[in-house]
Parts: structure tokens; sequence; C-alpha cells
């Protein structure tokens, strides 16, 4: 957002707004605009849950276009000040684990099938399992086990990511092996002392 300054009076947008933000579990309103300002206000993409007071609370005057938010579980309502736009929600974002603040959406969060609206909250999905790119993964037998390294693209967004081992490529049963786990920058490194090192695993 460009806001006009007396430097340079002649570059400013007169679209004044927020990104798509995440606000929850606030113990007042999640977003609030306490002054007015002649500039309208965009708040597009948002996600407002759990918050004491409103999910947005806008100041008397204040011209402010609403669009593509979810306002869920405050305590006072959805939005004051201000009337909610025909394409805001109220409806469960279903976040990866709220209580510790992982607002992440989970793969079947009702935000994520919105036709028309694009990315709501600041975070996409995070949670499920998920396809993962894995740049390294080496396998290697030593005494007292096998010592697995492996690294995943920079780019993955998982929160959690975890090696599993089987008998048999197809039919067999998936375990997560107890390991000893370090790290080498960015590459887990793990020793599973709990495979036979004369077997074949996938």
């Amino acid at each position: 957002m460009a806001i006009p300054s007396e430097e340079a009076p002649r570059a400013f947008s007169t679209d004044i707004g927020t990104e798509p933000n995440t606000v929850f579990k606030n113990s007042g309103s999640g977003i609030a605009v306490t002054t007015a300002s002649v500039y309208p206000m965009a708040m597009q993409g948002n996600i407002g849950l759990g918050n004491v007071g409103w999910g947005l609370s806008v100041a008397p005057g204040q011209v402010v276009e609403l669009g593509c938010n979810d306002w869920f579980g405050n305590g006072l309502g959805a939005v004051n000040g201000v009337a909610a736009d025909s394409t805001d929600l109220s409806v469960e974002p279903r976040f990866c684990n709220v209580d510790s603040a992982d607002v992440r959406l989970e793969a079947a969060s009702p935000l994520l099938s919105v036709v028309g609206c694009g990315q709501i909250g600041a975070l996409g999905v995070g949670c499920s399992e998920t396809a993962t790119l894995v740049q390294r993964f080496t396998a290697l037998r030593v005494s007292g086990g096998i010592r697995i390294v492996w690294e995943v693209a920079e780019s993955a967004t998982a929160s959690e990511i975890w090696l599993e081992r089987s008998d048999a490529m197809e039919g067999g049963a998936w375990i997560r092996p107890l390991t000893e786990r370090s790290f080498e920058n960015r590459a887990a490194v793990e020793l599973d002392r709990s495979a036979d090192p004369y077997r074949t695993y996938w």
C-alpha cells in the first residue's frame, strides 16, 4: 500500500487495505480500523477467528470494500460499522492446530475451494499428507543398523516430515521406526537401529 506524503504528493494509491491476514483469539476485535480516512480501504481474503470482539470493526465514516473474508466464531459477530459482502463467509476455516498457533489450512478446509476468491488467509494448506520433493536420499548399512540421510526441497511447506519403512513396496505394512535423528545443514540424518542390515526395505 502506498500512502501520500508531503515529499511525494503525486505517488499514491487510493486503495488502502490489507493483504490476506489471519487474526485469531485476540482479546479485542481481530482487525480494528479506529480512525476514518478519506481514502477507501479494501479488506479482502482475511480470516478472523475466535476473537473476543468483532472479526472486523470499522470506525464511523470509513469506506471499506469487503470481499472473500471468513469471519468465524468471533464473540461480538462478524463485522461492525460496515456491511459484510455477499462473498464473505462464516465457516470453520479448519486450521492445522490453532492451539499451537499453526494457522495453516488443512487440505479439507472449505476456504480452499471457494470459487473466484483466490487465497483466503495469510497461509495456504500445510498439514495434510502431501507429496514433497525429496532432493537427496541415501541409505547405508552401518554397524548397529541403517543410516539414512535425506533432504527435501527448499520450497517444501509441510509442517512435519518423517521417515517410514516397509518390507514390501506393495501390500506391506508401513511403520514409522524409532530413529536417532540429527542434522547436517538442511539434511536429516537418521540411524535406524531396529532395521536388520541384511534385509531389503522400502
